[in-house]
């Protein structure tokens, strides 16, 4: 049954995306992360994350829950990496309190 819920969610997740529904994919996807801990797939994550970022790198919230997940697997030049980028977006698109949260992360990482 576990099985069947992953297909499951994955399969809402990817409804979303194909119709381009960002906030209805942001929402999926939270609901498959959850299942993924609960039942002790974390690895999986991962993988999943990054090919969705690669797919839709305008999507701000998908890149933070990534760089989330790589700071939890303690993969913490990765997480910079994206944090980067993500700051970049949000500068460009004047999204001053979002610029001045990832940056505020980026400079709690880097320890400056």
């Amino acid at each position: 049954m576990t099985e069947q819920n992953e297909q499951a969610l994955r399969q809402l997740l990817d409804d979303a995306l194909e119709a381009n529904n960002m906030n209805l994919a942001s929402s999926r996807m939270d609901n498959l992360l959850r299942h993924l801990v609960k039942i002790g797939h974390f690895g999986e994550m991962t993988p999943m994350l990054e090919e969705i970022v690669e797919e839709h790198p305008e999507e701000w919230s998908f890149r933070w829950r990534l760089t989330s997940l790589y700071e939890r697997l303690g993969q913490i030049d990765d997480a910079i990496q994206h944090l980067e980028i993500l700051s970049e977006q949000m500068h460009n698109a004047e999204d001053a309190d979002g610029a001045m949260m990832v940056d505020d992360r980026l400079i709690q990482l880097r320890g400056n």
